[in-house]
């Protein structure tokens, strides 16, 4: 954990792990504020493991001496613009965003605990637009392999679904797996989805029983939402995120507004 200035607010949102970060510049300054989401699709194990593999512990001078333990770390993320601390403790599976100053953003994402300075960032994503217009989703998930941390930036905004009543239905891929199949309310309805992809339907509003199908002939259900709703009016978003080989497979839900 780091002590975070000039920020207002964290706020959770509807018990859907979703928090809101208000900086709280002059008044300016907060003019040209826009936002920026952020989505952590990182299991606690395996930010643990890539975090001792990006900054191992220092090797003793003395060969004859037993190696260190490796540090504690907790598994949470910690995610800077440049180098100023912009979301502490970001938790696997919960969406954040963060108001920030307009412009190209640099973010980098380090393990709890390590800060820059004195250690390397797990990712860094260059060239992240933030604007008073386009709010943007930078999702951080796993490489195909499951040994790295990947980043995909997707616009959120959508026109108005076609169709009378329709909603949007968009499922985003982060997590380490073969190519899957989501089922929505017993039919599949996106095929072959990979690793950083997304896919859009629209869909009738109501309930809908998700399920993400991967394995030898995609027929083993990797994870699954019996709760799901399609929300009329909204974009409905799906993340997939973790590791199939590390049968972490799990759903998260981001709503965004249409237009």
């Amino acid at each position: 954990m780091r002590t975070r200035s000039r920020v207002g607010a964290a706020i959770a949102i509807g018990g859907l792990g979703i928090a809101l970060l208000v900086f709280e510049p002059g008044p300016a300054a907060a003019a040209n504020n826009g936002q920026l989401t952020f989505v952590a699709g990182v299991p606690v194990a395996q930010v643990r493991q890539i975090a001792l593999e990006v900054n191992p512990p220092p090797a003793p001078e003395d060969p004859t001496t037993p190696a260190p333990a490796p540090p504690a770390l907790s598994g949470l993320l910690d995610v800077y613009s440049g180098t100023t601390l912009i979301a502490d403790d970001v938790r696997a599976g919960t969406v954040t965003t963060v108001r920030l100053p307009t412009g190209n953003r640099t973010i980098n994402v380090y393990a709890d605990g390590q800060v820059p300075g004195t250690s390397r960032a797990l990712l860094t994503k260059s060239g992240v637009q933030v604007t008073t217009t386009v709010v943007q989703t930078m999702a951080v998930g796993l490489n195909r392999g499951g040994r790295a941390l990947r980043a995909e930036v997707f616009r959120n905004q959508f026109p108005i679904a076609p169709g009378a009543g329709n909603a949007w239905l968009v499922v985003r891929n982060i997590a380490s797996t073969a190519a899957v199949d989501v089922r929505v309310g017993g039919q599949v309805a996106f095929r072959g989805l990979q690793n950083a992809q997304q896919a859009v339907i629209t869909r009738q509003p109501g309930a809908a029983a998700i399920r993400v199908m991967g394995g030898s002939g995609r027929n083993t259900t990797l994870a699954r939402n019996d709760n799901f709703t399609v929300r009329g009016g909204r974009v409905n978003i799906l993340y997939i995120w973790g590791s199939e080989a590390a049968d972490n497979v799990r759903l998260t839900t981001q709503l965004a507004d249409i237009g």
